[in-house]
């Protein structure tokens, strides 16, 4: 170990002077067998000033380091008090880190950048949590943990840590108008291809109030299992999550968590290509305002093993459920007669354990290749052979008909094996989104006992709304299913053919025209989008000053926006062009049935002429609220789109003006809540615009 006082950088680490630095030259082996841990020691002693924080600390990690794949390595740093930052987990795409120097003062990632990653970039955690007020005296540790499963070796050639008087800043997060979920894996890695990882798990929701990390965990406290998820998402520097709640023993078990229904699988899912923030929850938004089950879905903050993480969606997982997909429970003894027919869910996606290929190429050339599809319930550890085959069976009855078929064969045609409404439903929702992995990945199908194959329920929109900088999926001026094939198509062909068939075309075409009265209607979907990104605004500023990517390219971003607004309103306008070519296509008057602009949903002891005595206009509205009811009404109680209370008058007027600019409120979608006197509730759902 050697110490040298300088003013200049280490290693091409010179973003400021340089005042401290230590470095270490052991020319050490990194063990190849499968999860091996190297560890190396660096000895800081008499630095002076020692205690780190804001004024003086650590700036900057350097590294060289001689390995084929650097995907295998997790590196992280370890501080004399203990604590822990992860510099690279399993990122980069070649071989060695050459001069590499991990600072807070740059916004590439080593995601960014390809090898031998020379020069600066970001560190995977907040580098200035060590800066938090202990000793820098005491010994350093690299850990280096090899996840090949080869026996690849290699080389620790050297490292070195550096202090300055302008440090990296210590942890800025403590406060939240979101729920805060606490993760802690007792500093064990969750890899990104690696095993699950048993840890605890905490939420802070304190409703209106504000949150802070130190608060009671009363949204949950409890243990957990966790994995990474996704494709390409698992290289981002932000990872989504499998979450399982459990008991004390670790065993699965169902949990409410921020008024969701119980249920003990669920997903952290980070939007980090989406700068908007919002485009999943978003879409899921609208399928359940169309009436298909989508996952319900929570903004969160999130802080995972002392690191701030920032903008996680706390949303349910895609499983079989009373209060998710509600299909038949079916046991492996279910082999045969009507117990054999449900329930299912599978989706169209990549190849994976227990899959199975379609019979038929995306192309009508053959030019493409045959579709995959992937059981989720039963889940393939589960599925018995004759289940396994029954359902691929069917898929392939419903996929010959629509090959080979007379598509207008209303009896003995697809329409079958197929439930054409939830088809049509989730076709409209990949159009308006215009998604660009639409059909081919994430596409998810169920089946109830004696049923037929319905849509749904709809996932994964990060790429969608003007999101993605190719296969054209930027222009709101065409169709995805209409993509030539097989590139950048692949779509499975069955999408487009039943376009076809001029009836499924009506009946879509009626859809949509109704849909734009209701979950579609552009006031609405622009009011919810200003309500959320509004209540988004103070958690989004902690969320990029985290990661500091507005501005800058982030794969696959088609506009890349300076400010969080600028991405929001992009995607605004996005939306405004699309539904323009939409209306272009398909919006039939004579389809449309009278609109009802209110969204009625009543609780308690009500019947529908209760539901008549209570008016709430105009809607949409510039300000002014009347309220207008011919039975007692006990309270009013208005919400914004995240659940906060907005309003609330407890001793109201049959008759009442409400002027809603008074109460600070901004232009969106505002969920009012009218109780009367007889114990119901009567829910209405509003627009404040301009």
């Amino acid at each position: 170990m050697k110490r040298v006082l300088l003013t200049v950088g280490f290693i091409f680490c010179a973003i400021v002077a340089v005042q401290a630095q230590y470095y270490h030259y052991p020319n050490k082996t990194i063990d190849g067998d499968y999860y091996s841990d190297t560890y190396d020691t660096l000895i800081v002693s008499g630095m002076s000033p020692a205690i780190m924080d804001s004024t003086w600390g650590i700036d900057s990690v350097t590294l060289n380091i001689d390995y084929p794949w650097e995907p295998d390595l997790d590196i992280s740093l370890i501080a004399p008090d203990g604590t822990i930052v992860h510099l690279s987990d399993n990122e980069g795409n070649g071989a060695d880190f050459t001069n590499t120097c991990f600072t807070q003062d740059v916004t590439n990632f080593v995601t960014d950048e390809s090898a031998p990653f020379t020069g600066t970039m970001r560190p995977e955690n907040w580098l200035g949590m060590i800066n938090n007020g202990h000793t820098g005296n005491g010994y350093w540790r690299i850990h280096i943990l090899n996840t090949t499963w080869s026996g690849t070796t290699g080389t620790l050639k050297n490292w070195g840590i550096h202090f300055t008087h302008h440090p990296a800043p210590p942890n800025f997060f403590d406060t939240s108008t979101l729920p805060i979920v606490v993760l802690s894996t007792n500093d064990q890695v969750v890899d990104v291809w690696g095993d699950d990882v048993l840890g605890t798990m905490g939420i802070v929701d304190n409703g209106t109030a504000l949150n802070h990390i130190g608060d009671p965990q009363n949204g949950y406290n409890g243990n957990m299992d966790i994995h990474v998820r996704g494709a390409s998402s698992r290289s981002f520097p932000t990872k989504s999550y499998n979450i399982k709640t459990q008991d004390i023993t670790h065993a699965d078990s169902d949990a409410s968590l921020l008024g969701m229904p119980a249920d003990h699988s669920w997903i952290l899912y980070a939007p980090w290509d989406d700068k908007a923030l919002i485009r999943d929850v978003l879409t899921y938004k609208l399928s359940n305002d169309m009436g298909d089950y989508a996952v319900r879905t929570r903004f969160v903050q999130l802080v995972m093993n002392g690191d701030y993480r920032g903008i996680y969606v706390l949303e349910e997982k895609i499983s079989r459920g009373s209060d998710r997909v509600n299909v038949h429970k079916i046991a492996s003894t279910d082999t045969n007669g009507t117990a054999l027919t449900g329930g299912y869910i599978w989706q169209q996606d990549r190849s994976d354990d227990g899959s199975w290929n379609s019979n038929y190429s995306t192309c009508d050339s053959g030019a493409g290749y045959n579709p995959t599809y992937d059981p989720v319930y039963p889940k393939a550890a589960d599925i018995v052979p004759e289940q396994a085959a029954y359902i691929a069976a069917y898929v392939d009855s419903f996929e010959t008909q629509v090959m080979s078929g007379d598509l207008y064969d209303t009896i003995n045609g697809y329409r079958r094996f197929l439930d054409v409404p939830t088809i049509i439903d989730q076709q409209l929702l990949q159009e308006f989104g215009r998604n660009v992995d639409a059909y081919r990945l994430s596409t998810y199908f169920h089946k109830n006992r004696s049923g037929k194959i319905m849509g749904g329920p709809i996932w994964d929109f990060n790429l969608a709304f003007g999101n993605v900088d190719y296969d054209n999926a930027w222009d709101y001026n065409s169709f995805q299913y209409d993509q030539p094939c097989p590139d950048p198509g692949y779509n499975p062909f069955y999408w487009k053919k039943l376009t076809t068939d001029t009836n499924y075309y009506e009946e879509l075409k009626c859809r949509y025209s109704n849909l734009r009265f209701r979950a579609l209607d552009t006031v609405k979907v622009q009011g919810w989008i200003d309500s959320i990104t509004t209540a988004l605004a103070v958690p989004a500023s902690y969320h990029y000053t985290r990661w500091p990517i507005l501005g800058v390219y982030t794969w696959p971003n088609y506009f890349v926006g300076s400010t969080y607004i600028e991405d929001v309103n992009y995607m605004k306008s996005w939306i405004t062009g699309r539904v323009h070519f939409m209306d272009s296509m398909y919006f039939t008057p004579s389809c449309v049935d009278t609109p009802n602009t209110d969204t009625v949903v009543t609780t308690g002891i009500v019947n529908m002429s209760a539901e008549q005595q209570v008016k709430v206009y105009p809607n949409p509205t510039n300000g002014v609220l009347h309220i207008s009811a011919s039975v007692q009404v006990s309270r009013i109680v208005i919400y914004n789109m995240v659940g906060q209370q907005v309003y609330q008058s407890t001793e109201p007027d049959k008759e009442c003006t409400i002027s809603l600019r008074n109460y600070g409120l901004a232009n969106g979608v505002y969920n009012v809540n009218v109780y009367t006197n007889k114990g119901a509730v009567v829910r209405r759902k509003i627009v404040l615009t301009d």
